[in-house]
C-alpha cells in the first residue's frame, strides 16, 4: 500500500513538473492575473519543489548573462564621457538602460492614482444620496433609487480596476529592482576578474561580500518605491485641490531632511558592516590558529566592538523609520483634526457626505505620502550611497592585461630589459580602467615596505615616480630566455623571488617604461597553493580538454596516484574550500599537476617543493619539472630554497635585496663561492623511508624501547587505517593544518598496509602498485574508478546547506520575542489594540458630530474631545513604533553576539564541512535582513492587520447581515493563502541557499586572481558565476511572482466584498443611517490594497523569519569544552610548574563512532626538554598535537600538564600554556602590535627584543613600527616573514610548551638555522625571570639535523608509540630510528 502511494505521488510529481508554465508561455490574461505560476503552486502544495525548478521559470531576458551584457555595453559608453564621477556614471547608466521601463512604471502609478482618487469621489456621491434619502424621508422623486444603485456599482468597479492596476504597478517595479540588482552584482564580479593583486590588495573579501549583499539590496527597494517620489506628490496635489486644504507639505519637507540624514547614516553603517564582515571572514579563515592561540576572546571583542559601532548607526536609522511609520498611522486623524477645526473656525457647517468624503481623501496621502513617499526617499537615499560605493569600486583603475595575453613573441620567450618594479608604484593607476576607472587600489607589499593605507577605495593613488630606489621592490631586473630553458631563482626570505614571478605574470608592473614580454601560454603555481571548490579532477583539468593518457602521466609525475586512490571517490572526490581536506603537500602537488596538464609554454613555479619532503621533491623535479619531466620543452622559472635540484637548470638567478645579484649555472655559482648556491644535501625522513624500514623487518619493529613500549602492529589495523585516513582528510585538515598530511605514493601506502605479519612482503606490494599504475596509464582510466567503491559515496566533503522544511516553527517566533523580552512584546501588542480602538472611535465621534445641528456643532466639547483622541492616537503610535524598532535591534544584536560566539567556539568539524562563504552569508545577508528589513515589514504587517481587523469589525457593526458573506470569503482567503505560503516558504529558502555560492565565489576569486589571470580562465569563471547568479535570481523572480499571484487574488476577494457591501446597503437603505454608511464605507475603502498588503507583509515576515531561523541555528551549534569565563575549572596556583608533560594510555578518536587514531599512547617529558616527533603520514603526529590542544576527544587515558589532567582545566587556560608555530602562518588584519601581543601584556622593549631575536626588526620598522598596519592575512609580508612573525608571537606567549609543526618548511636554510637557534635560546631561558628551563618543546620535522638536536625522540606508527629515547642513542642502536637515519642519509645524499 505504501509502495502504491509512493508510486502515485511520484507520478503526480512528474505530471506537475511536466506541466510547469513559464512567463513566456502566458498570454495577456495569464500575465495580468499571474495565473502562469499556478502550476508551480500546485507543485509546491505537494512538496515537489526542488533546486531545479526555479531556474526553469526565469525569463530568458532576465538571465544574468543577458542583463550583464546590456549593462556593460551602456556602462562603457557612459564611462567614456569625461568629467563624470563614479556615482554619476552609475546613475546615467541605469537611467539609460531603464528609461522606458521607468516611464511605463510611472504611467501605471498615475493609473493607480486615478483609481484611488476616483473612489472617494464616487463615495461622496453615494453618501450624498443616502443623506438626501434619509433627510427627505425617502423622497424617490428627488433621490431616485437607481442613482444609489449606480454609484454603488461604480464604487465596486473601482475596486476591480484598482486590483488589476496595483499589482501590475508593483510587479513592474519589483522586476526592475531585481534586474538592476543582478546587473550590479555581475558588474562587481566582472571588475574583480579584471583586477590584479596590486589593484585588489585593499579590497577585502568582507567589503566585496557587503557590496553584493547589503548594498545591492537597495535596488530592490528603490525599484519598487522610487516611482512614488513623483506619484506621491501628484496624488497629494490632487487631494489638496479636491478638499481645498493645505496639508502634507510639512511631511514632505521633513522627508527631504530625513533623506539627507539617512544618506550619512547609511554610509557610516556600510563602513562598519564592511569592517565587521571582514573581521568575521578573517576569524573564520584562521579559526584553527585562533583556537590554538586562545585568541577567540580577543577576536570576539574586536567583532563586538565593530558591531557596537554598526549598531549605533542602525539604531539611528531605526528611529527614523519608527518616526515615519508612527506618523503614517496617525497622519489621517491629525489631518482630519486640522481640517475640521479649520472648518468650525471659519463657520462652515459639517455634513455627513463632506466629512466622510474628506476622511476618504485624507486617507490617500497616508499610503502614498506618509508611507510610500517616505519609503522612496529612504530607498533612493540609501541607493545613492550604494551607487557611490559600487561606482567607486567599478572605477578602480585596471591594470593592463598580462603580457602573455597580448604578446606576439615566440612561445616560451621571456624578456625583462633592466627595469625597476615596486608594489606601491602603480603607473597604470593614472589612467582609466576598462570600466572608466579613476584611481587605484593599494599596492600589495611583498618585501616589508610600507603600504599606502588610503588606496583601494577608488581614490587616485600617488604613483611616486621619484621613489627612493633603495625602497623599490625590485631594481634593475634584466632577464632574457629562449624557449624551453629551466631557470632557477634562489635567495633568502624576502629577497624578491615571488615578486620576480609576479613581474612575469603581469601582476607587478614597471615603475616606468616597458618592454617586458612573455610569449605563449602561462601556467602558475603559487607559493600558497590555490584550489577551486570542485573535484580533484576539475582542479587538474581546470577547464581543459581531457586527455586520459596525459592526465594519468601528469598524476603519476606529481606523485598524486596514491593520494587519489586513498581519497574517498578518487579524483571525483570533492575538495573543500581552500582544499581543507588536503595537506599542504597535496595542495602543492595538485597545483603543480594543474600547471603540468595545461602544457603551457611558460611555467612559473613559486617554491612548490617546500611543502613536500625531500624524496617526494626529488620525484617532482625529476618526473615533472626537470629536463626529463612532463614540463620539459616549456620555459620553466622555478623559485625555490631546494637548491639541490638546480644542478640541471640552464641558469640560476640569485636574488638579494630586490636585485639579481648573481647569475649563472649552479656549478659556476658554486665555483664563485656564492653562499646561496650551497647545495642542500641534508638527510630527511619521508614516507618512503618509513615504509622501507617500518614495513620490511617486523621482528625488529616489535622491540621494546627504553620505556618498555611495545611496538607490535595490531590485527585489523588495515580497515582502521583507511577510516583514519579518510577522517583525517575531512575533519583534521583546516587551512592552517597542524600536521602535514600524506605526501606518499600508491606503492608506499600499500607497502605500509601489506608488510604486516600475515601479509605480502613489501616488495610484492611495490610490484603490484607499479602494475596498477601502468594499467591506469595504459587504459587512461579515471582514478575515481581505482578508488574503493565503498568510499565513492563519501567523496563529497562539503555538506549541503541545511534547509528547514515547512512553515517557520512557532519556537522561532518565540525565541525572537524572547530576545526582545516578553514584557516589551506584550506592551507593544496592547498598544496596537488600544491605538486602533481609539482611532476608530475618533471617526465615530466625527460621524456623530457632523449629524448635529449647526449650533451644536459649534460647541467646544466636540472639537476638544476629538483633539484628545487624536493626541492619544499620535502618542500611542509613536511610542509603540519606537519601542518596537528599538527592541528588534536589541534582539538582532543579541542574536549576532550569540551566533558569533557559538561559531568561534564550535568544533573544527563544523568549519571543514561549511565553506566560509556560507557562514558569512549568515553574518551579512541574514544579519542585514534581521537588522533592517524584518523590523520594518513586521511592524507594517501588524499595523496593517490592525487596520483590516478594524474595518471588518466596523462593517459587521454597520451591516450585520454582511457576516454570512464573510464566511465564503474567509474560506477562500484561507485556501488562497495556504496554497501560497507553503510554496513561498520553500522558494525563499531556496533563494537563501542558492545565494551562498554567489557570495563564496567572491572570496575564492580574490584569493586566486593571479592564477585565474595566468591561465586566462576568467571567461570560464565568469560563465559559471553568471549561471549561479541566474539560478539565485530565478528563485527571487519566482518569489515576487508568487507574491503578486496571492496579492491579486486577495485584492479580488476584497473587491467582491466591496461589491457586496454597498449593494447590501442599498438593499436595506430604508433602515440605515447615512452616518453609519459613511463610516463603514470610508473605512472599507482602505481594504482595497490594505488586506493584501497585510498578507503580503505577513508573508514577508515569515520569509525574513527564515533568516532568524538560520541565525538561531548557529546559536545552537555544538561547543568545545568551557573556558574560564564560561565556568571552566581554573588551574591550581603555580600551575604548570616546570611544564612536565605526561600521556597515560591515551586513546583518541576524531569523532564518536570512528576508529581510534591514537592507541594507548604513554610517555613522559620532563619540563624544559625538547622532543622530536617523527613518523610517516597518518602515524599520529597530527593527532598527538590535536589531543594536546583538546581539539579532538580522548576516549581513554589522561594527558597531564604540570601534573594536572588537561581534561579538568578550562580550555583557554590550557591553550595559553601551549604555543605553536604552524606550517601555514596565520595573521589577522589590524596593527602589528595586535598580532604580536593581542592582550597588551608586554611593553615595547620586550616586543622589540623578540622581533630582534627573529630578525624582523628592520621589516617592522619599515612597516611603520609596532602600530603599523598588518594587511588581511599578512599579505604585506612574505610567507617566510609571516613564519618568523608567528615564531616571535609564540616565543612571546610565555607558554610552557612550544610546538613546531614543520615550521621551517617554507624558509631557506639560513632562516631555518635562525628559527632553531631562537627556539633553543628561549626554551632555555624559560617563561619567567628565574632563568629556569620551563619550556617543553615538541618538534615535528622531516629534517634529520632538526630532530637530532632534540633531547628526546618519539617514533610513531599507526597511532602507536614504536620507539622513544635520546636521538643520538637511538641512532647508534639497532632499533627503528637507527635504520630510518641510515636510510634517510643514503637517500638524502642523492641530489
Amino acid at each position: 500500500m505504501l509502495w502504491t502511494s509512493s508510486e502515485g505521488r511520484e507520478e503526480r510529481l512528474k505530471r506537475l513538473r511536466a506541466g510547469l508554465k513559464t512567463y513566456a508561455d502566458a498570454g495577456v490574461y495569464g500575465r495580468l492575473t499571474y495565473s502562469f505560476v499556478g502550476s508551480l503552486l500546485s507543485l509546491g502544495a505537494v512538496g515537489g519543489i526542488d533546486e531545479d525548478v526555479g531556474p526553469e521559470l526565469l525569463p530568458a531576458n532576465n538571465r544574468a548573462e543577458v542583463l550583464s551584457e546590456t549593462f556593460d555595453a551602456v556602462y562603457q559608453q557612459v564611462s567614456s564621457r569625461p568629467g563624470l564621477t563614479p556615482a554619476a556614471i552609475m546613475w546615467r547608466t541605469y537611467l539609460k538602460v531603464y528609461r522606458i521601463k521607468i516611464l511605463v512604471h510611472l504611467l501605471w502609478a498615475f493609473a493607480e492614482v486615478g483609481c484611488r482618487v476616483g473612489s472617494p469621489l464616487i463615495l461622496r456621491k453615494l453618501i450624498t444620496w443616502f443623506w438626501g434619502w434619509e433627510s427627505s424621508g425617502g423622497d424617490a422623486a428627488a433621490f431616485p433609487a437607481w442613482q444609489g444603485w449606480l454609484w454603488s456599482g461604480l464604487l465596486a468597479l473601482m475596486g476591480y480596476l484598482y486590483c488589476a492596476v496595483h499589482h501590475q504597478l508593483f510587479w513592474k517595479g519589483m522586476r526592475n529592482g531585481f534586474t538592476m540588482r543582478l546587473q550590479a552584482i555581475a558588474a562587481v564580479q566582472a571588475k574583480v576578474l579584471r583586477l590584479n593583486a596590486a589593484g585588489v590588495a585593499a579590497v577585502t573579501a568582507g567589503k566585496i561580500v557587503n557590496l553584493v549583499s547589503n548594498d545591492v539590496r537597495r535596488f530592490d527597494e528603490a525599484g519598487t518605491f522610487g516611482v512614488f517620489l513623483i506619484a506621491g506628490p501628484v496624488e497629494l496635489a490632487i487631494v489638496l485641490v479636491l478638499i481645498g486644504l493645505k496639508m502634507g507639505f510639512a511631511a514632505s519637507v521633513a522627508g527631504g531632511l530625513l533623506g539627507r540624514r539617512i544618506v550619512r547614516l547609511r554610509h557610516a553603517t556600510a563602513l562598519q558592516t564592511d569592517e565587521r564582515v571582514k573581521l568575521t571572514s578573517e576569524a573564520l579563515s584562521g579559526v584553527l590558529a585562533a583556537k590554538m592561540l586562545g585568541w577567540e576572546d580577543g577576536l570576539l571583542a574586536r567583532i563586538h566592538a565593530v558591531r557596537g559601532r554598526e549598531q549605533g548607526f542602525v539604531r539611528a536609522q531605526a528611529r527614523i523609520r519608527a518616526l515615519n511609520m508612527g506618523l503614517a498611522f496617525a497622519i489621517s486623524p491629525v489631518a482630519a483634526l486640522i481640517t475640521f477645526a479649520t472648518a468650525r473656525g471659519t463657520g462652515h457647517v459639517l455634513t455627513v457626505a463632506n466629512v466622510f468624503y474628506t476622511i476618504a481623501l485624507l486617507q490617500l496621502p497616508k499610503l502614498y505620502m506618509a508611507d510610500f513617499f517616505v519609503k522612496s526617499v529612504e530607498a533612493l537615499s540609501e541607493l545613492r550611497v550604494s551607487m557611490a560605493r559600487i561606482g567607486k569600486f567599478l572605477c578602480l583603475a585596471e591594470p593592463p592585461p598580462p603580457y602573455h595575453h597580448v604578446s606576439s613573441a615566440a612561445p616560451g620567450t621571456l624578456l625583462v630589459p633592466g627595469l625597476d618594479f615596486d608594489w606601491e608604484v602603480l603607473p597604470w593607476a593614472q589612467g582609466s580602467g576598462a570600466y572608466g576607472g579613476v584611481g587605484a587600489g593599494n599596492a600589495r607589499e611583498k618585501t616589508g615596505q610600507n603600504e599606502d593605507a588610503q588606496g583601494g577605495q577608488g581614490e587616485r593613488v600617488d604613483t611616486q615616480p621619484n621613489r627612493d630606489p633603495g625602497k623599490l621592490t625590485l631594481r634593475g631586473i634584466r632577464l632574457e630566455s629562449a624557449p624551453g630553458r629551466l631557470i632557477g631563482v634562489i635567495g633568502e626570505v624576502g629577497s624578491g623571488k615571488s615578486s620576480l614571478l609576479s613581474v612575469l605574470l603581469g601582476e607587478l608592473q614597471p615603475t616606468a617604461g616597458g618592454g617586458v614580454d612573455v610569449g605563449g601560454r602561462v601556467a602558475y603555481v603559487s607559493q600558497v597553493p590555490w584550489t577551486v571548490a570542485g573535484t580533484v579532477k576539475e582542479n587538474i583539468l581546470f577547464g581543459g580538454e581531457e586527455d586520459p593518457d596525459f592526465y594519468a602521466r601528469v598524476v603519476q609525475a606529481c606523485a598524486l596516484g596514491d593520494d587519489l586512490a586513498m581519497l574517498p571517490g578518487g579524483d571525483a572526490a570533492e575538495l573543500g574550500e581552500r582544499g581543507v581536506n588536503l595537506s599542504g603537500g597535496q595542495r602543492a602537488r595538485l597545483s603543480l599537476a594543474r600547471a603540468a596538464y595545461s602544457r603551457a609554454e611558460v611555467q612559473l613555479l613559486d617554491d612548490p617543493l617546500s611543502a613536500v619532503d625531500p624524496r617526494v621533491g626529488r620525484t617532482l623535479f625529476e618526473a615533472c619539472i626537470g629536463p626529463g619531466g612532463v614540463m620539459a620543452g616549456a620555459t620553466r622559472v622555478l623559485a625555490t630554497h631546494q637548491t639541490q635540484h638546480l644542478g640541471a637548470s640552464d641558469e640560476v638567478l640569485v636574488m638579494r635585496g630586490g636585485a639579481i645579484a648573481e647569475r649563472g649555472t649552479m656549478a659556476q655559482l658554486a665555483a664563485r663561492g656564492v653562499p646561496e648556491a650551497a647545495a642542500m644535501h641534508e638527510a630527511a625522513l619521508d614516507d618512503a623511508t618509513y615504509d622501507g624500514q617500518l614495513g620490511s623487518e617486523d621482528e625488529e619493529v616489535g622491540e621494546v624501547d627504553d620505556e618498555g613500549v611495545a611496538a607490535h602492529a595490531r590485527p585489523g589495523d588495515e580497515t582502521q587505517d583507511a577510516a583514519q585516513d579518510a577522517e583525517c582528510q575531512t575533519d583534521a585538515a583546516p587551512a592552517s593544518r597542524p600536521e602535514r598530511a600524506p605526501d606518499r605514493t600508491p606503492a608506499e601506502n600499500r607497502d605500509r598496509d601489506e608488510a604486516r605479519p600475515g601479509r605480502h612482503p613489501s616488495i610484492v606490494s611495490r610490484l603490484l602498485a607499479k602494475v596498477t599504475r601502468r594499467r591506469l596509464i595504459d587504459q587512461g582510466s579515471s582514478f575515481a574508478e581505482a578508488a574503493k567503491p565503498s568510499m565513492a559515496a563519501a567523496g563529497t566533503l562539503i555538506l549541503a546547506e541545511e534547509r528547514e522544511i515547512g512553515s517557520v516553527d512557532w519556537h522561532v517566533y518565540g525565541a525572537y520575542c524572547g530576545y526582545m523580552t516578553w514584557s516589551i512584546v506584550i506592551t507593544i501588542a496592547a498598544a496596537m489594540f488600544v491605538g486602533q480602538g481609539v482611532y476608530l472611535y475618533g471617526d465615530y465621534w466625527i460621524a456623530v458630530w457632523s449629524s448635529k445641528s449647526e449650533a451644536e456643532q459649534q460647541e467646544a466639547f466636540w472639537i476638544w474631545g476629538y483633539a484628545i483622541m487624536v493626541s492619544c492616537v499620535l502618542a500611542i503610535s509613536l511610542v509603540r513604533a519606537q519601542l518596537f524598532f528599538h527592541y528588534t535591534l536589541v534582539a538582532s544584536s543579541a542574536m549576532h553576539h550569540a551566533m558569533i560566539e557559538r561559531v568561534m567556539r564550535a568544533p573544527l568539524s563544523f568549519f571543514h564541512t561549511n565553506p566560509t562563504g556560507r557562514v558569512l552569508n549568515r553574518f551579512s545577508k541574514d544579519q542585514g535582513a534581521v537588522d533592517d528589513q524584518l523590523p520594518t515589514v513586521a511592524f507594517d504587517a501588524i499595523q496593517a492587520a490592525m487596520i483590516v481587523l478594524g474595518c471588518f469589525v466596523l462593517l459587521m457593526v454597520v451591516v450585520p447581515f454582511i457576516i454570512p458573506i464573510f464566511i465564503p470569503l474567509g474560506i477562500a482567503f484561507v485556501l488562497v493563502y495556504r496554497r501560497y505560503v507553503c510554496t513561498s516558504r520553500e522558494v525563499k529558502r531556496f533563494e537563501a541557499t542558492s545565494r551562498s555560492p554567489v557570495y563564496a565565489s567572491f572570496s575564492a576569486l580574490l584569493k586566486g586572481l593571479p592564477s585565474i589571470r595566468a591561465y586566462a580562465a576568467a571567461p570560464r569563471f565568469r560563465a559559471r558565476f553568471l549561471r549561479d547568479l541566474s539560478d539565485n535570481g530565478a528563485w527571487w523572480f519566482v518569489f515576487v511572482t508568487c507574491a503578486r499571484w496571492v496579492g491579486f487574488r486577495l485584492d479580488l476577494l476584497v473587491a467582491l466584498l466591496m461589491t457586496a457591501a454597498p449593494l447590501l446597503m442599498m438593499g436595506v437603505h430604508d433602515s440605515l443611517s447615512a452616518r453609519l454608511v459613511g463610516l463603514g464605507l470610508s473605512q472599507s475603502l482602505q481594504l482595497g490594497g490594505m488586506l493584501q498588503w497585510a498578507v503580503r507583509q505577513a508573508s514577508e515576515v515569515e520569509n525574513h523569519m527564515t533568516s532568524v531561523e538560520r541565525m538561531l541555528a548557529y546559536t545552537r551549534l555544538p561547543q568545545e569544552p568551557p573556558t574560564l569565563a564560561q565556568g571552566g575549572p581554573p588551574p591550581p596556583k603555580g600551575w604548570p610548574g616546570a611544564g612536565m608533560l605526561q600521556y597515560d594510555d591515551v586513546t583518541a578518536v576524531y569523532r564518536e563512532g570512528l576508529p581510534p587514531v591514537l592507541h594507548d599512547l604513554s610517555f613522559t617529558l620532563e619540563g624544559g626538554l625538547s622532543c622530536g616527533v617523527v613518523g610517516r603520514t597518518g602515524s599520529g603526529k597530527s593527532s598527538l598535537l590535536l589531543t594536546l590542544f583538546r581539539l579532538i576527544p580522548v576516549t581513554h587515558g589522561a594527558i597531564r600538564l604540570g601534573g594536572v589532567d588537561t581534561a579538568r582545566l578550562a580550555l583557554d587556560a590550557l591553550r595559553r600554556q601551549i604555543a605553536i608555530i604552524p606550517q601555514d602562518p596565520v595573521l589577522f588584519s589590524g596593527s602589528l602590535r595586535g598580532n604580536l601581543d593581542p592582550w597588551n601584556a608586554f611593553d615595547d622593549h620586550r616586543l622589540w627584543e623578540v622581533l630582534g631575536a627573529v630578525q624582523l626588526g628592520p621589516v617592522v620598522r619599515a612597516l611603520g613600527g609596532l602600530e603599523g598596519r598588518m594587511q588581511e592575512a599578512g599579505d604585506n609580508l612574505s610567507v617566510g616573514q609571516r613564519q618568523l612573525f608567528c615564531l616571535a608571537r609564540a616565543l612571546l606567549q610565555g607558554a610552557s610548551i612550544l610546538a613546531l609543526d614543520e615550521a621551517t618548511a617554507n624558509v631557506d636554510r639560513a632562516t631555518d638555522v635562525l628559527i632553531q637557534e631562537a627556539v633553543r635560546t628561549f626554551s632555555k631561558t624559560g617563561a619567567g625571570d628565574d632563568g629556569r628551563a620551563r619550556r617543553t618543546v615538541l618538534v615535528i620535522a622531516h629534517r634529520i639535523h632538526t630532530i637530532m638536536d632534540c633531547d628526546r625522540l618519539l617514533v610513531l606508527s599507526d597511532g602507536h608509540l614504536v620507539e622513544s629515547g635520546e636521538p643520538g642513542f637511538l641512532a647508534r642502536g639497532r632499533g627503528v630510528f637507527s635504520r630510518l637515519v641510515r636510510a634517510a642519509g643514503a637517500g638524502g645524499g642523492r641530489a
